[in-house]
């Protein structure tokens, strides 16, 4: 099965949701796999999560505007021994919600 198929099956099996984290970015923080993650948010009908490559939160804002995607997981904005500045959850809504614009619940 291919990538797209795999999290159809899921679905079909039960899955609540469906994460898909690329290999190929992950802890590379130059964002996420939105091909793949747009190609799967658009067949499935339980909530797509975005994991591995966040390293700024415009790659969260790319994820949810471009792929369609129902939630990113960030953890390599807020601590990473590649990274010089960590962020705290407080500080990565703030800047989504008031940057670009995203509905993030409070903190």
């Amino acid at each position: 099965m291919d990538a797209v198929q795999w999290p159809r099956r899921g679905e079909e099996l039960g899955a609540g949701e469906i994460c898909v984290n690329s290999i190929d970015q992950h802890g590379t923080h130059e964002g996420y796999e939105l091909d793949i993650t747009k190609a799967i948010a658009y067949v499935v009908n339980v909530p797509v999560i975005a994991s591995g490559g966040a390293g700024v939160p415009e790659h969260v804002t790319a994820a949810f505007v471009q792929a369609g995607v129902s939630g990113a997981i960030v953890s390599s904005l807020m601590y990473s021994p590649r990274r010089e500045r960590t962020m705290a959850v407080g500080e990565i809504k703030t800047e989504l919600a008031k940057r670009y614009s995203l509905p993030v619940r409070r903190v």
